[in-house]
């Protein structure tokens, strides 16, 4: 005998708003006290002859996490296209962290733990379909970078 499996409640696009406003404001100053350090670092001192291709493209990807996190503050601001901002972060987190990734020693990097955190605020905000979801992004872009390199 087989027991009857309950439907899932449906979603209230409200549940998605106050978590994805904490990690948008997290996401918002880590950018900003990284683009501000990285700026420091690069303008200031005897950096110049650190300064190489693999720096610029560093600050290049900060700004960039800066220009997505402000777009997803808008989407925030307005209540629109929530759960869609959600899982393009997490295809966007995975791609930056494999950039990290790389430019950090593939094998040796200190930033492998950053695809452990793509699949927890998936699972944190859009529950168990958004954490698995977010795994497999995960688990695709780092079998990419170990086929890749």
């Amino acid at each position: 005998m087989q027991l009857p499996i309950p439907a899932a409640p449906p979603v209230n696009i409200q549940t998605f708003y106050s978590p994805l406003k904490y990690i948008t404001l997290a996401r918002c100053l880590y950018a900003i006290l990284a683009l501000v350090f990285s700026l420091i670092w690069i303008v200031g001192g005897d950096s110049k002859e650190l300064v190489n291709q693999n720096t610029k493209l560093l600050l290049f990807a900060v700004i960039e996490i800066f220009f997505f996190t402000l777009l997803t503050c808008f989407a925030l601001l307005r209540q629109k296209f929530m759960g869609a901002i959600t899982y393009f972060g997490m295809l966007h987190d995975a791609c930056f962290a494999a950039l990290l990734v790389l430019l950090t020693a593939i094998t040796t990097s200190p930033f492998s733990f950053l695809f452990l955190i793509i699949p927890l605020y998936g699972g944190l905000i859009l529950r168990k379909r958004g954490g698995l979801i977010a795994a497999g992004i995960t688990i695709i872009a780092i079998f990419t970078l170990y086929l890749l390199f």
